[in-house]
């Protein structure tokens, strides 16, 4: 299976980074709100589960059901902050909060399969775990707006991205190259903190470790969330000429 086929017309990767951080910015407050309960419990897994596969099986088992719903709280959440900034507005907490609630359970079905599919792809040399991953690139914010159902999400995603799959892999690569970074500077500078004279007894190693996880995870799926959402939307207006102003009806 290819991962694009020829594309219509152009995805515009400029606008589509533009729109996602400007949804983090305006609904920061928001934004921190839904996903902190994702960010602490990813941190407490990774203080608390060695870093052997067995124990990370085991681990993932004994945490999915506090994770998948904490994630898909986020990224419900996180959805909606992204449909108001296009409109213009800042999504509040509550909204952004009800609208995760609204769809933690579709979503959490979404990210269960999504993520079993895509690991098991993985598996297999790589390669279809990261075609499943672009293809499906879609599948939260087609749930959260069109409220297509589990299944009709993962098929919406995939005709959505169909003929976009190669600008949308390029987005992500410099989504995840960036987010190293950043992270590797989260970590350096709550280390620094940490180890500094007067803060070391405070903190310890495992609290700046804690927090460190918690902001990176915070921040990551965030920002992927809202890159995703961002994507839906692109594809949306290139592919059927849907304004903003469509999808923001979902949500009155």
């Amino acid at each position: 299976m290819a991962i694009a086929e020829t594309a219509a017309e152009r995805i515009e990767m400029a606008r589509v980074v533009k729109r996602t951080f400007r949804a983090v910015e305006k609904n920061f407050v928001a934004f921190v709100v839904v996903s902190t309960p994702w960010g602490a419990i990813h941190a407490i897994e990774d203080q608390f589960v060695p870093p052997d596969v067995f124990s990370m099986i085991f681990g993932s088992v004994v945490f999915s059901p506090l994770s998948l719903p904490s994630v898909a709280l986020l990224q419900g959440g996180v959805i909606h902050g992204v449909v108001a900034s296009l409109n213009g507005k800042r999504a509040s907490v509550g909204g952004c909060l009800g609208t995760g609630l609204q769809y933690l359970w579709p979503m959490s079905l979404v990210g269960l399969l999504g993520t079993v599919a895509v690991m098991a792809g993985l598996v297999l040399l790589i390669v279809p775990g990261v075609i499943l991953t672009v293809m499906w690139v879609a599948a939260g914010a087609a749930c959260v707006v069109e409220g297509t159902g589990v299944s009709g999400a993962f098929r919406r995603s995939v005709e959505l991205t169909r003929g976009y799959r190669w600008p949308i892999f390029g987005l992500f690569v410099a989504l995840i190259l960036f987010m190293f970074a950043f992270i590797f500077i989260v970590f350096l500078l709550v280390s620094l903190v940490a180890f500094s004279s007067n803060a070391a007894a405070a903190l310890g190693t495992m609290v700046a470790q804690f927090v460190a996880v918690t902001i990176s995870t915070m921040l990551f799926w965030t920002i992927s969330s809202a890159l995703g959402a961002a994507i839906y939307f692109e594809l949306r207006q290139i592919k059927e000429g849907v304004g903003p102003e469509a999808l923001a009806s979902v949500f009155d």
